[in-house]
């Protein structure tokens, strides 16, 4: 049973954080290169950059005899099943990137989010959160459905929040920073942890994704 629960729980991260669905097709070192999809015929990457947020109670319940959470024995497996728990853990932003092998690419995006009150009468708390996004990629597709890949990711987000109604006072605004630059090796179709941080009582992990078109 606990082998079955296994499986279950990764091939339920899997859909969960990367939209994998059933006819999605892994590629291997097996997989015939002289075919349409072998390595001659391979000219770009699809990359997928996943910030994944997950509470640091969180984490101690499901790593064995730790009351410290080490990041580097959080794994997949771990994060899915923090996914699976109301508020154990959630995707914080998602970003796709398309490169060309050996050409530089790179993009920024710009995230908002506003927390209104319900009714213009209704007085309380608010908030205005934007996030800027931004990526730098060269990618080098290898033989064996692989990819190597130098990157830098970074994610600002600031917060302002206020109240509402005839007594609106405005408070200190948030900023949190997240950037992570480096280089990896990436089988293409499956998903792994390319850096973290733990802050305080948040753990933020940043898992990349990589299929070859």
């Amino acid at each position: 049973m606990k082998g079955k629960l296994k499986t279950l729980i990764l091939l339920g991260l899997s859909g969960l954080l990367l939209g994998i669905s059933p006819g999605t097709r892994l590629y291997s070192a097996d997989d015939d290169p002289a075919g349409p999809s072998g390595p001659d015929h391979i000219e770009s990457a699809s990359v997928q950059f996943i910030l994944v947020r997950i509470e640091r109670e969180t984490l101690q319940e499901h790593m064995d005899d730790s009351d410290v959470p080490v990041l580097d024995a959080i794994s997949l497996e771990i994060i899915g099943r923090c996914m699976q728990e109301e508020g154990g853990a959630e995707i914080i932003s998602q970003t796709k990137l398309t490169a060309v092998s050996g050409i530089e690419a790179e993009m920024a995006v710009v995230e908002h989010e506003k927390r209104k009150a319900k009714n213009e009468e209704e007085t309380g708390e608010q908030a205005q959160r934007e996030a800027e996004v931004s990526v730098w990629l060269e990618a080098e597709i290898l033989e064996g459905n692989k990819l190597a890949a130098r990157f830098t990711y970074k994610r600002n987000m600031s917060e302002e929040g206020f109240f509402s109604g005839d007594e609106a006072e405005e408070e200190e605004s948030i900023e949190q920073k997240f950037e992570i630059s480096s280089g990896i090796v990436l089988q293409a179709g499956q998903a792994c942890i390319a850096g973290a941080n733990l802050d305080e009582g948040i753990a933020k992990l940043l898992i990349i994704k990589a299929d070859l078109k």
